[in-house]
């Protein structure tokens, strides 16, 4: 079980250095987003010929490049963590943070309806 863990955890940061930068391109080409693993933009690229466009294309295709870069980030991350895990240690993960999620959400929403009797009441 401990070697399990140690090559998991090898792979993960293996898997890592393969998320430094990815990069999403807008459709036109002429703008390159890059994102790290986070999806945080660290570089906006944009060819001459972008600066033909009007604002609100080249503002659109900045945009677009970026959500592809992101889109991406994440594909390749939730591929990477399940070929180091295996996809039913993921899945098992997900769903814990699903019932956490769910239950917090009971939760809130029991005191708003407790919140509201007592209001009805006053």
């Amino acid at each position: 079980m401990i070697g399990e863990s140690e090559r998991a955890i090898r792979r993960l940061h293996e898997a890592a250095s393969e998320l430094h930068a990815i990069t999403g391109e807008g459709e036109d080409g002429h703008v390159r987003a890059t994102v790290d693993h986070t999806g945080r933009v660290v570089r906006v690229a944009l060819d001459p010929r972008a600066m033909r466009q009007e604002s609100h294309e080249l503002a659109d295709s900045v945009t677009r490049a970026v959500q592809l870069a992101q889109d991406d980030a994440v594909a390749r991350e939730l591929a990477l963590v399940t070929d180091a895990l295996g996809p039913d240690e993921v899945l098992g993960s997900l769903q814990e943070q699903l019932d956490r999620a769910q239950d917090a959400f009971t939760r809130a929403l029991d005191a708003h309806a407790t919140a509201m009797d007592r209001l009805g009441r006053s």
